[in-house]
């Protein structure tokens, strides 16, 4: 009978085996979801990443350049992106550029010099807006001068730059020695400025110099430079597209240079007279005034004699110290092409180019960029501290006109500033005829 018993239990065992046996091969998997479900299908393996390869175009137009390249940019992006592939080339004309605009084979990342060659760009639509990008990254955080990333007309930001002239800023320069021994005082105001030129020439003495070969200075600096210190946004407006050559605030800066030409300001002749002759007046002391960009500092940092003061005001609401010109084009540095396959590795290799660039010309150059590469400069003389002091003071820092123009505006630009200032032409004839190019495109 227990014999019996333990025969039945077995069979009960191995009829219970057998349906489990054939249940597991008839259920579904786990992971396979039965018809008609919504269960999610099981992902595919991940194909391997795909190696991302970029093409670099470098600037190569002066020795600086080149060493720039090949002692920082290259190995440092080689380092840093140690998993990217790497397609350097360099370029001397900007036909290069121009060609690969035109085909549309923009590299990756591009370097652009000039707002002429960045706008052909920026117009095929091969220009990507890098403005998201840095401001998501914190990598805008990095500038120091902010006008450095102020954005197009449009509202993008399409080159990013290490900034390294944009310490450049218009200086009136004076030789202390000529005003002491003239019993003139400094001019803090224009009304005070052209007082002060009258007693200098009623005295013989020629009160003003600056580069006015074919109007240089008129178009790189002295109308802007005028503009804002009467009413600074007529610079903004300006540069923003709102207001043109013939509006009134314009017309009032320019009357100011006509204004300094009639009186006898300048230098007779000045708008035939090369960059060394205007320089060398002041720098023998036979001018008391010189207003030149800040690339001129090291022509008279020996000279203990020689100072700057901040330019005139003109209206009572403007502290001059509070504004100065930043120069620097806003369409050049470094472009990422709006066809990369590899837009995010594209926009970091070219922020890496600009820090570099940075770097370079803070160690190698003992020069000041806007983009801070964390380097201290520390050998500079007690002019350019006080240059460097007055420039980071200043809360607004407006971008240099200059670089808005087309070239047709440009060259109109020379003409007419040159009558300007040689007393043919008056401050509305002038700007009518800018207005007439600059609407003509």
């Amino acid at each position: 009978m227990i014999r019996n018993k333990k025969r039945v239990l077995a069979l009960c065992v191995t009829l219970m085996m057998t349906l489990a046996f054939f249940s597991g091969c008839t259920k579904a998997p786990a992971s396979t979801p039965a018809a008609g479900s919504d269960a999610a299908a099981p992902a595919a393996p991940a194909a391997p990443a795909e190696k991302v390869k970029l093409r670099v175009l470098l600037a190569a137009w002066d020795d600086v350049r080149k060493q720039m390249n090949s002692e920082y940019i290259e190995p440092t992006l080689q380092a840093k992106f140690p998993d990217y592939e790497f397609e350097f080339e360099e370029y001397v004309d900007q036909a290069k550029l121009n060609t690969y605009t035109a085909t549309g084979d923009l590299p990756d990342v591009f370097f652009s010099g000039a707002m002429n060659s960045t706008l052909p760009v920026i117009n095929s639509g091969g220009a990507e807006d890098l403005l998201p990008y840095i401001t998501a990254d914190g990598f805008a955080e990095k500038y120091s001068v902010k006008s450095l990333i102020e954005p197009w007309t449009d509202g993008k930001l399409y080159t990013i730059s290490s900034g390294s002239d944009s310490y450049y800023t218009p200086r009136l320069y004076v030789n202390k020695s000529i005003f002491e021994q003239n019993g003139i005082a400094y001019p803090t105001t224009f009304d005070e400025f052209i007082s002060v030129c009258q007693q200098f020439i009623d005295k013989g003495i020629t009160p003003l110099t600056t580069h006015s070969f074919e109007g240089w200075a008129v178009n790189g600096f002295l109308w802007q430079t005028l503009a804002m210190a009467e009413n600074p946004e007529t610079v903004v407006k300006f540069y923003n597209g709102e207001i043109g050559f013939n509006d009134p605030a314009v017309v009032s800066a320019f009357s100011k240079i006509e204004q300094l030409a009639k009186m006898g300001a300048f230098p007779e002749g000045c708008a035939q007279m090369a960059y060394g002759e205007t320089i060398n007046l002041f720098k023998s002391k036979q001018v008391p005034m010189y207003m030149m960009f800040t690339w001129t500092l090291s022509e008279f940092e020996t000279d203990e004699d020689v100072d700057f003061i901040l330019f005139p005001s003109i209206s009572p609401d403007v502290n001059m110290a509070d504004y100065t010109q930043a120069w620097g084009g806003p369409l050049a540095g470094y472009a990422v092409s709006s066809q990369s396959k590899f837009k995010d590795a594209a926009v970091l290799v070219a922020e890496e180019c600009a820090f570099q660039e940075a770097l370079f010309f803070n160690k190698e150059q003992s020069a000041l960029t806007g983009l801070d590469s964390g380097f201290e400069i520390s050998n500079l003389s007690d002019l350019a501290q006080k240059s460097r002091d007055t420039f980071d003071s200043a809360a607004n820092k407006l971008p240099s006109l200059t670089f808005i123009y087309s070239t047709k505006v440009v060259s109109e630009l020379g003409i007419q500033a040159a009558k300007l200032m040689l007393g043919q032409a008056t401050a509305q004839e002038v700007c009518d005829a800018l207005e007439k190019v600059r609407l003509e495109g």
